[in-house]
C-alpha cells in the first residue's frame, strides 16, 4: 500500500468515526415532499397595519389597549390610524386651529388612545390622513372642486389651486404635530384621481400662462393638440369655445361644431413618452402642484417624526408615464419624504406576487420604501388565501425595508414562535375581522414535522381541540374569538425537523363557512445548546482531521 492510499484509507476511518458529531442543516432539512407555505428570511425594519380610528371607537372603554396587545403579539411595529377620512371627517378632538368636523361622540379621542396603548407596546403610531378628497369640503365650496374636463364640476376632489383648502391643510396638520404625540404622518390621496380632472378655467389659465409669469407657456394651439390627446384617449366629443380652445361638446356654445373621437386608450400616454410639449407640460404642471404642497406640508412636521406618501401602484412602473398623467406622481429624486408606500394591491390590479417584486426593483432612487399590500377581499377583487403571504415574500425578496397591510377588520393574523432546539412552538390567533362569527380553526404543519401534543389557552377553554391520527393537522371547533381584538393561543409540541424557509404551519380560519385572510408571520429561536456545542465540536473535529492527515503525509514520505 502506497502512502496515498493509505492516507485516503485513514481519512474515511476519521469521517466514519465523526458521524456522531454531525450537525443537521434545519435550514435545507426535506422528507422530500412539498412544503406548505414558503417564508422570506429578509426581515423587515417595520411591520405595519393601517386601522380606521372608528374601529377603536367602537371597541368602546379599553378597545385601545386590547387592538395594542393583539398587535404588539403578532408582531406589528407600527399602526397607521386614519383620522381625517375621504369624507372630510375627522377622528381626533384637538382641531383648534382647522375647525375641521368630527365624527366623534362627546370627549372621544381614538387618536389620542391608540397613541398611549400602542406606546405602551413599543409600538409607534402614523396618523393618516387624505389630503385632497374631501366630500364636506366641496359640499360647502363647490366651486373649489376638481373640474371634470367632460362633466364639469362634482367629484370629491378638492382643486390644488384652491389657497383656502390648502391652509385648512396645513392647520390640520399643525394640530396633529403639536397636539399629539404621533411618530409620523402619512399623506394619503396627495394625487390627482384620473388625467380627466383638473380641466377648469384656472388650470387651462396657468398652462397658458408664460414661464416668465410661473406658467408653461403653452400656445392656443398647443393647447388645443392636448385637448386633441386628451379626447381621443376618452373618446370624447369636443369643439371650440368662444375663446378659440377646444372644451367638451358638453360646455361649448350651442353654435359650435362638433368634433368627435374614438376611444383609443393610448393618445395621451403616446404623446408623452414621444416628447410631446402640451402633455410634456400638463403632466409636468400636475406634479409641480403636488410637489409643492408636499413640501408645505412636510416643512411642518417636527424632527422626531416621519412623514410619508401613499401613491398609486402605477407610478412604480419605469417609463412613469401613467403615474404622471393619471396622478401627478412621479417617483423621483425631487420628493422630500422620509419614504414612500406605494399600494400594490395585487388582486385589486389583476396582478400576482411578481409585479409586486417587479414594480419595488423599479423604486431605485435613494429613499426608503414600504408596500403597501391587500389583506382584503372583495367581489371585484378576490384575494386567496395565501395572496398575501406571497406579496410579503415577495416584497422582502426585494430592497423594501418592509410592509403595511390594509387593513385592520379584513384579515386575521397567525403569529407562531418556534423554537426548534425543543421541538415547540406557540401559535397565537388573533381576531382582526369585524362582523364574522370564527367557526372553525385548521393548522396544518410543516411537511416532516408531527405534533405531539397540544394544549389550549385560556381563550380556547370552552374549544375542541383534536389532533388527526398521522399528527398532521390540529382542528379548534368553536374558539371564542368573537370581536376585534381577541386571541388564544396553541402551546404545542413537535417531533421532526423544521425548514426555515417555510412557515412551520399554515393556519386556515373559517367563518361564516368561508376561509379568511390570514397572515402568517412566524418568528424563530435562535439555535442554542446542544445544536452549538455541536457545531463547536464538529469545527474542532475538522481541525484534528487536518493535523492528522498532514501528519499521515510527513510520516509516508519519509518511510517510503
Amino acid at each position: 500500500m502506497n502512502y496515498r492510499s493509505a492516507i485516503i484509507a485513514a481519512v474515511a476511518v476519521i469521517i466514519t468515526m465523526a458521524a456522531p458529531f454531525s450537525v443537521i442543516d434545519l435550514t435545507d432539512a426535506d422528507d422530500g415532499s412539498d412544503v406548505t407555505m414558503e417564508r422570506c428570511l429578509n426581515e423587515p425594519e417595520m411591520t405595519g397595519v393601517y386601522l380606521w380610528a372608528w374601529h377603536i371607537s367602537n371597541m368602546g372603554e379599553g378597545g385601545a389597549e386590547k387592538l395594542a396587545k393583539m398587535y404588539s403579539a403578532a408582531g406589528i411595529t407600527d399602526i397607521y390610524v386614519l383620522v381625517k377620512a375621504t369624507d372630510g371627517l375627522i377622528y381626533y378632538q384637538q382641531n383648534n386651529l382647522s375647525n375641521a368636523p368630527k365624527d366623534l361622540e362627546g370627549d372621544d379621542d381614538p387618536l389620542q388612545d391608540i397613541i398611549v396603548a400602542a406606546h405602551a407596546e413599543n409600538i409607534r403610531v402614523h396618523a393618516w390622513i387624505t389630503c385632497v378628497m374631501d366630500d364636506t369640503y366641496v359640499e360647502t365650496h363647490p366651486d373649489e372642486g376638481m373640474y371634470h374636463f367632460n362633466r364639469g364640476y362634482g367629484c370629491s376632489d378638492v382643486s390644488f389651486q384652491s389657497e383656502d383648502y390648502r391652509t385648512y391643510t396645513v392647520n390640520i396638520v399643525k394640530e396633529l404635530c403639536k397636539n399629539y404625540d404621533i411618530d409620523g404622518l402619512l399623506l394619503d390621496h396627495l394625487r390627482y384621481s384620473h388625467m380627466t380632472y383638473g380641466w377648469g378655467e384656472c388650470d387651462t389659465e396657468l398652462l397658458m400662462r408664460s414661464v416668465d409669469q410661473g406658467g408653461y407657456g403653452l400656445t392656443a394651439d398647443e393647447y388645443n393638440g392636448l385637448v386633441v390627446n386628451l379626447a381621443k384617449t376618452y373618446g370624447y366629443t369636443i369643439a371650440l369655445d368662444d375663446d378659440g380652445l377646444y372644451v367638451s361638446i358638453n360646455h361649448a356654445p350651442a353654435e359650435s361644431t362638433p368634433i368627435s373621437y374614438e376611444t383609443d386608450g393610448t393618445s395621451m400616454i403616446d404623446a408623452y413618452l414621444n416628447g410631446d410639449k402640451a402633455v410634456r407640460a400638463f403632466a409636468l404642471m400636475r406634479c409641480d402642484q403636488i410637489d409643492d404642497m408636499a413640501q408645505t406640508l412636510y416643512d411642518l412636521k417636527r424632527d422626531d417624526m416621519d412623514m410619508s406618501i401613499s401613491c398609486m401602484g402605477e407610478t412604480c412602473e419605469k417609463d412613469q408615464a401613467f403615474g404622471a398623467l393619471q396622478y401627478g406622481q412621479i417617483l423621483n429624486n425631487k420628493y422630500i419624504f422620509d419614504y414612500v408606500a406605494p399600494m400594490l394591491y395585487s388582486a385589486s390590479f389583476g396582478e400576482d406576487s411578481e409585479w409586486v417584486a417587479e414594480m419595488l426593483n423599479n423604486i431605485d432612487i435613494g429613499y426608503d420604501k414600504y408596500a403597501s399590500l391587500q389583506g382584503f377581499s372583495e367581489d371585484e377583487a378576490t384575494t386567496d388565501t395565501c395572496g398575501l403571504n406571497d406579496d410579503i415574500n415577495a416584497t422582502m425578496s426585494t430592497k423594501a425595508n418592509g410592509y403595511i397591510i390594509f387593513r385592520t377588520g379584513t384579515f386575521d393574523i397567525a403569529k407562531t414562535d418556534i423554537d426548534p432546539n425543543i421541538g415547540t412552538m406557540n401559535i397565537t390567533i388573533c381576531e382582526n375581522m369585524l362582523y364574522w362569527n370564527h367557526e372553525k380553526v385548521i393548522i396544518t404543519v410543516q411537511n416532516g414535522m408531527t405534533v405531539t401534543e397540544v394544549r389550549g389557552g385560556e381563550c380556547f377553554a370552552d374549544s375542541d381541540i383534536s389532533v388527526s391520527d398521522d399528527g398532521k393537522t390540529i382542528t379548534v371547533t368553536d374558539p371564542n374569538l368573537d370581536e376585534l381584538g381577541d386571541m388564544g393561543t396553541l402551546e404545542i409540541e413537535y417531533s421532526g425537523n423544521y425548514v426555515k424557509t417555510m412557515h412551520p404551519a399554515f393556519v386556515d380560519i373559517i367563518a361564516d363557512g368561508e376561509s379568511m385572510i390570514v397572515w402568517h408571520n412566524t418568528d424563530v429561536a435562535d439555535e442554542t445548546g446542544n445544536n452549538t456545542l455541536l457545531a463547536a465540536a464538529s469545527v474542532i473535529f475538522a481541525i484534528i482531521v487536518v493535523l492528522i492527515v498532514l501528519m499521515l503525509v510527513m510520516f509516508f514520505k519519509k518511510h517510503q
